[in-house]
């Protein structure tokens, strides 16, 4: 669902629609058919970020929906474009973070210690889902030199 919504927002399809009386049917419809396809729309999100890559290209030719980069960045100082500029580009993998990773790492803790029976898999699992969250949030970090950026 969060991923449907997110590609919604980042593409702006409720604006991207011609016919403005239709829209919000066009966008609920346009979200059902989403659903599916939930687990390709971060790469989609990465690899349109670009307004001059190949892939921007293609996927504006075949859907006609163009990257509106919800977050702007003029006028901010030059971090602060670098932040919305991976914001941009890394949506999808953060909202993966947020609403896939640390919730499974959450509820297999739990499950962990209601059952009290912990197994190398659910260990190396709750594990990855930690990593896959610490990395996504790498671009909120602000230290200057490598150590302070990594810990900060």
């Amino acid at each position: 669902l969060a991923y449907s919504v997110a590609f919604i927002w980042k593409y702006d399809v409720l604006y991207s629609i011609h016919d403005r009386s239709h829209s919000i049917i066009l966008a609920i419809a346009f979200f059902f058919i989403l659903l599916p396809f939930g687990p390709i729309i971060p790469i989609v999100i990465f690899l349109t970020d670009d307004e001059e890559s190949y892939f921007t290209k293609k996927f504006e030719e075949i859907t006609g929906f163009k990257n509106e980069g919800n977050f702007k960045a003029s006028g901010k100082s030059p971090s602060a474009r670098w932040l919305i500029e991976k914001l941009n580009k890394h949506i999808g993998f953060i909202i993966e973070a947020g609403v896939e990773a640390f919730p499974q790492a959450l509820i297999q803790l739990c499950a962990i210690c209601y059952y009290n029976e912990a197994n190398y898999v659910s260990i190396a699992s709750i594990f990855l889902s930690m990593i896959s969250v610490m990395t996504k949030s790498l671009i909120f970090s602000k230290g200057v030199e490598i150590k302070t950026f990594i810990w900060t």
